[in-house]
Parts: C-alpha cells; structure tokens; sequence
C-alpha cells in the first residue's frame, strides 16, 4: 500500500514540474520591452510592436525552433530567464523585461 502511495505521490510532483515549465511559445507571450521598444508576443503566432511615440506597428508573425525565435524576416538566439527575454543576433545581445 505505501508503496502504491509513494509511486503516485512520485507521478503528481513530476507531471507538477512538467506542466509548471511551460512550452516555450507560452513563456514567450505576453509584453517585452525596454525604454525603446515593446513587443507583445500573442498565442496565435502573431506579435506587435511600439517604439516611443512612433504608435503600435503591424501585426507580424513569429515562430520558435528550438532556442532560435523568428521575429518577422530575423532570426535570433534567444533564452527567457528570470523576467528576461535575451536576444542574440551576430554576437550582439539586447534584453526586454517582461512587463
């Protein structure tokens, strides 16, 4: 008996960690920025961009494959940690904080 107890305790805590990770598109939507831009990630693959008083821009798509991010026609090595999206292109990092 208690070992059919630690054997389904064992399954809930790992089906806990597993779902409270998160895909990677479900990390990612939401609202980045920083003092120059802001970029809002939705579910559907599509995400907006605002800089300054310049307004919201066009509705454009993204995608993910593996730990690369395809923000319209660019593709960028990326990690999301702590409340941080870092984008890498060509050895040049910019981070957005969620907001």
């Amino acid at each position: 008996m208690r070992k059919t107890i630690c054997i389904i305790l064992g399954m809930v805590m790992i089906l806990s960690i597993l779902t409270s990770c998160g895909s990677a598109e479900s990390q990612l939507v939401g609202t980045w920025g920083d003092e120059y831009v802001e970029i809002t990630f939705f579910e559907d693959g599509t995400y907006t961009e605002s800089r300054g008083r310049l307004g919201s821009g066009f509705v454009r798509t993204y995608s993910i494959s593996g730990d690369k991010l395809r923000v319209g026609d660019e593709l960028y090595d990326y990690t999301i940690r702590g409340g941080e999206l870092r984008l890498t292109k060509d050895g040049n990092t910019g981070t957005l904080k969620k907001k």
